[in-house]
């Protein structure tokens, strides 16, 4: 059996590119730029061929099942027929099985500094982090060598 679209999305959103929840709750439909591009604030990212693949389906999915006045990207009963995004509880209740968005995002981003030769100002930008936080972060995840950065030390 498939994801629920917008589950499947959310997911590699959070744990893809590091997206808060709240970040994904305010994203627009024209948000979604073409090739494979996603505005999120005022930065925009390269979504990976996976993401893209699911933002793909769940768009496929919003246009045969929800007809309503939305400019939200993310759709959910309650927020049908206004424009609004979905309530914050909607990602607890209804998607993920009831895994939070931040814990998808500190996996991702446990991984990206476990798995990878990532420093904290690698992790900054990719994350949208401070630097306190990046510091943090790597700290936290055992890779205090990569911080702070090199030319800092």
């Amino acid at each position: 059996m498939e994801a629920n679209p917008a589950e499947a999305l959310v997911g590699l959103l959070a744990l893809v590119h590091c997206l808060r929840a709240g970040e994904i709750r305010r994203l627009r439909l024209d948000d979604v730029l073409p090739d494979g591009r996603l505005r999120v604030g005022r930065t925009t990212i390269d979504l990976s061929p996976p993401v893209a693949v699911a933002l793909s389906r769940y768009r496929a999915w919003r246009e045969e099942w929800y007809g309503g006045p939305s400019t939200y990207l993310l759709v959910s009963r309650q927020s049908r027929l206004h424009d609004r995004p979905v309530s914050a509880a909607w990602f607890t209740e209804n998607l993920l099985e009831g895994v939070s968005v931040a814990a998808l995002r500190q996996t991702a981003i446990q991984r990206l500094i476990q798995g990878t030769s990532t420093d904290g100002l690698q992790l900054a930008v990719y994350a949208r982090l401070s630097l306190d936080a990046s510091g943090v972060y790597m700290s936290a995840f055992s890779r205090p060598d990569l911080w702070p950065p090199s030319s800092a030390r």
